[in-house]
């Protein structure tokens, strides 16, 4: 059957149909495409498009997301990730994630080039349908470029490596298509749906993309009123219909962001410490900050020059024709999305107080606003553009080979100047886009309003250039993508360790617990959820502030929000049950026992390679513990002697486990360096340990030598690093483990700067008592059975009396348990385990469920059903405006008046004074 068999339509028209809304993706595509074959990136090369965040966070949440899709694991709840956390953001879920359904899981780095590519056509796709929606006579050409420029504008290609956020991007041009129609025409189910899937790709962008809208809108209203009261009509705007659009769709997504707040809130990087002085003061404060110093922010203005030629040359338009309101609305929505760009304090009110000089989150509404109001002003005819068809087809080719040859030219030159400053960067960038906004001035106004031919090889250079300098990590000095953390080699590197341990590496319902220790840190914090294996350490999901100490406590070392796989002891791995260890170094062999080693490439570009161990961790306890006297368990105790004791003791330890050494040290100082010799007389097994008082703080001003050796301090992309505190490893180091000798420790310390002088302490660890309590604790029969969600525990040996059960999973609000049958209270016990109180129970349930989710089911559930009420309703007889409408208007203004003096009026009086009167 043909196509002119099947369409109601002629085939001519569909296939015209497809290409006026399919082109301008496909020209962006095009584009994106081009960029990453003159920089070699995948699939064209070997390098991939990685930088700042992916390897550390985004790129893990398609790993996540991937195993998520294919009935892996759960939507709310990770294993991997911090000893089992929940997932913010629900994962933060997206109908891009179905890619993941054609990718294989050991590629998704290098397919990221190819997810962006279709992110970047669904972009230019939405755009395309707003533009159309805004001005439908507005010539296809102008539409191609405002559409396929969107795709590719500055926002876009600047802050890619957080997948939510192009998510976002690519939704909020129908956002803005269905408001405009909620507020003109009374239809809400487009507005509702749009509003829906911002919501649930990421609440906190969502609120912000409705911020704007609510913002727009309401200078929309207030001005719609001066205008309706000056010449005498009544209201036509349907206000309720559009409030009541926008709150259906947020409610639709509350079974999505209510518990998505709730467990940010229990974080510790968003949750709050109580400290905080008021909304007074805080707003006061963010006054007070003025000056952005984010480079990387004004990338969102790339892409820009044809889309504010344009609006500038409609803009001036309306100014001859008198239509002052527009032009009125016009400059003030440009200022609403661009005034944030120059004044740091309005930044931060539109996002919410937090992220000082960060990139500009709600970037994409500057372009959105500026080819909006290009479109919506544009009032000259539409010219014919089947004219001169051999012409345009000549200027077309001309076009494509002037893109190849600027492609080629430009990323030549680029390479040759690489090391240049973000500033000067920056000002080229920024200079080139000047030039081409002045020629598509002068281009529109010599055509009257209609379409030059070399518009379109314009435009194509300066995306082209900016393709060429923010797709992939940057060749300039940037203030992004510099932590080696962030490098997408840590995918590769734990890529190669999963596929060449998979034989190795114990799999199965049993091994589900068993957890891997990175103790070198010479694999990104991100690695579990890699290699399927539940890990200390994670990024993905963030630790509570009680977690952290709980780590810290024991030892571990942390980093910002992170606890880390350097640091503890052997009585703290065996207590959380850390069964493995890999590492790039060679381990103590009185605690780990090395079972393989495997050579994987370190480096993609050089070729590097180096030799990874696995190891078995000598001392073990089980997964469930019996606790014998739960009082020992209370508190967070910052002396970690008495803390490891402590535990020993509720285990069922007769006999203390570590000890200080008390040896006083001989001392040789100076003015600027202080040396501490240790001569330890070691009786029986002992290993110790140095620890510092040097929490999260990265000082490299401390040399430790043991017996003449030095002792090596591992960090970020620094195996042989010798000095300590270091970047990633700043809490307890392993000084060796000895057997009656004498150890010599030497501890030579940089104190000429006062404030990275530390105190710290060293003591040992008992490995005869250890043992006895491993041996011990292993005669206990127990089954554990981890569902995706859930813990079974069936246990069998304790003793009669024992009090309780202590797990090493952190408590979160969500956790409920059951002891053979009966409901029962969970205690949160240092942060890290959960200890149920069940002397004798044979069997244990426990699950997890995100708290207030329930709620926000119940609450998505109602408004569905109103949803469709309303729908069934507009079927039968058409919404009207009403006095509650015109009502409605009023508030709506007076709110928006009240908004825009907080946001904006206030903020730049406040930033006049401070430069009048510092």
């Amino acid at each position: 059957m043909t196509l002119k068999g099947i369409c109601p339509v002629r085939a001519k028209k569909c296939r015209d149909l497809l290409i006026e809304y399919l082109l301008p993706s496909v020209v962006a595509g095009l584009l994106f495409l081009l960029i990453l074959a003159s920089g070699g990136f995948w699939p064209f090369g070997g390098d991939t498009i990685d930088y700042y965040d992916m390897a550390q966070q985004a790129d893990v949440f398609y790993y996540h997301n991937y195993d998520e899709l294919h009935g892996l694991k759960s939507f709310v709840f990770d294993w991997y990730t911090n000893l089992g956390r929940p997932i913010p953001g629900l994962s933060e879920p997206s109908l891009f994630d179905l890619i993941l359904y054609l990718i294989p899981r050991n590629r998704i780095l290098e397919c990221m080039s190819i997810l962006m590519m279709i992110k970047i056509m669904a972009c230019a796709f939405s755009m395309n349908l707003f533009i159309k929606d805004v001005n439908g006579k507005l010539p296809y050409c102008f539409r191609l470029i405002l559409a396929a420029g969107y795709g590719m504008c500055g926002f876009v290609l600047v802050n890619y490596t957080i997948p939510q956020w192009i998510d976002m991007a690519a939704i909020v041009p129908l956002v803005l298509m269905f408001g405009q129609r909620a507020l003109k025409t009374g239809q809400i189910l487009g507005l509702s749906a749009t509003v829906f899937l911002i919501m649930l790709d990421d609440y906190y962008f969502g609120i912000q993309m409705l911020t704007i809208v609510f913002l727009t809108g309401g200078f929309f209203c207030t001005l719609k009123l001066i205008g309706n009261k000056r010449s005498g009509r009544k209201n036509d705007l349907y206000v309720f219909r559009f409030a009541l659009g926008c709150i259906i769709g947020v409610c639709l997504s509350a079974f999505s962001f209510i518990p998505d707040i709730a467990f940010n809130l229990t974080s510790a990087r968003f949750g709050f410490g109580g400290e905080d002085g008021g909304l007074l003061d805080t707003y006061m404060t963010i006054l007070r900050t003025i000056q952005p110093a984010y480079l990387s922010r004004w990338f969102s203005l790339a892409a820009l020059a044809f889309p504010a030629a344009l609006a500038a040359y409609g803009f001036f338009g309306a100014v001859r024709k008198r239509d002052l309101m527009s032009a009125l609305y016009g400059l003030g929505c440009i200022f609403m999305t661009v005034s944030q760009l120059f004044l740091e304090s309005i930044h931060l009110m539109l996002h919410f107080g937090s992220y000082v000089n960060y990139p500009v989150r709600n970037g994409f509404m500057i372009y959105c606003i500026v080819a909006g109001i290009a479109a919506a002003y544009y009032k000259s005819p539409e010219e014919d553009e089947r004219e001169n068809g051999m012409i345009r087809r000549i200027v077309t080719a001309g076009a494509v080979v002037f893109s190849l040859l600027f492609a080629f030219l430009f990323r030549m030159w680029y390479k040759a100047h690489a090391g240049m400053s973000a500033q000067r960067v920056l000002l080229i960038t920024m200079l080139f886009m000047i030039v081409c906004f002045a020629i598509h001035t002068g281009l529109i106004y010599a055509k009257k309003g209609r379409y030059s031919d070399l518009s379109v090889i314009l435009w194509t250079a300066e995306i082209i250039m900016i393709g060429t300098v923010l797709i992939g990590k940057p060749v300039y000095d940037t203030d992004l993508g510099n932590d080696p953390e962030q490098e997408g080699e840590y995918i590769r590197i734990t890529d190669q360790l999963t596929e060449s341990l998979e034989g190795v590496l114990e799999t199965g319902d049993d091994a589900k617990t068993y957890r891997i220790k990175n103790p070198d840190t010479t694999l990104n914090a991100n690695y579990g959820a890699i290699m399927r294996r539940e890990t200390l350490t994670g990024w993905t999901s963030f630790a509570t502030a009680s977690q952290i100490a709980g780590a810290v406590c024991l030892g571990y070392s942390n980093q910002y929000t992170r606890i880390l796989d350097s640091g503890g002891t052997c009585f703290s791995d065996a207590l959380l049950h850390i069964t493995d260890t890999v590492s790039l170094e060679e381990l103590d062999e009185k605690l780990y026992d090395r079972i393989a080693s495997t050579t994987v490439v370190t480096d993609h570009t050089t070729k590097e390679s180096a030799q990874y161990n696995l190891y078995k961790n000598r001392f073990v306890m089980p997964y469930a513990l019996p606790v014998y006297d739960a009082s020992m368990l209370a508190g967070h105790d910052p002396d970690i002697v008495k803390l490891v004791n402590s535990y020993a003791h509720a285990l069922g330890s007769e006999t203390d486990i570590a000890a200080y050494i008390t040896e006083e040290p001989s001392v040789d100082s100076s003015p600027s360096r202080e040396i501490r010799t240790y001569n330890v007389p070691v009786e029986g097994k002992k290993t110790l340990y140095l620890r510092g008082d040097c929490i999260d703080k990265d000082y490299y001003n401390t040399k430790i030598t043991v017996n003449g050796n030095t002792v090596k301090i591992p960090s970020i992309r620094e195996a042989d690093n010798e000095l300590f505190p270091a970047h990633f490893n700043n809490n307890t180091v392993p000084l060796g483990s000895f057997d009656d000798e004498e150890a010599v420790i030497g501890v030579d310390m940089d104190i000429s700067d006062p404030e990275c002088r530390y105190e710290y302490v060293i003591f040992e660890i008992d490995r005869d008592a250890l043992s006895d309590l491993c041996e011990k604790l292993s005669e206990i029969k127990e089954n554990v059975v981890q569902g995706r969600r859930s813990l079974d525990i069936t246990v069998e040996g304790h003793d009669d009396d024992h009090e309780g059960i202590l797990i090493p999973v952190p408590y979160n609000d969500g956790w409920s348990a059951s002891a053979d049958g009966q409901e029962i209270q969970i205690q949160d016990v240092l942060g890290l385990f959960m200890y149920i109180p069940a002397a004798n129970a044979a069997h244990i349930h426990m699950a997890y469920f995100p708290p207030y989710m329930a709620a926000g089911l119940i609450i998505s559930a109602v408004s569905l059903v109103l949803l469709a009420i309303i729908l069934i309703y507009d079927k039968k007889k058409a919404a009207a405006v009403n006095t509650a409408d015109s009502a409605l208007s009023v508030i709506y203004s007076v709110a928006f008046a009240a908004f825009f003096a907080l946001i904006y009026l206030i903020p730049v009086i406040f930033a006049a004074l401070s430069l009048i009167r510092p």
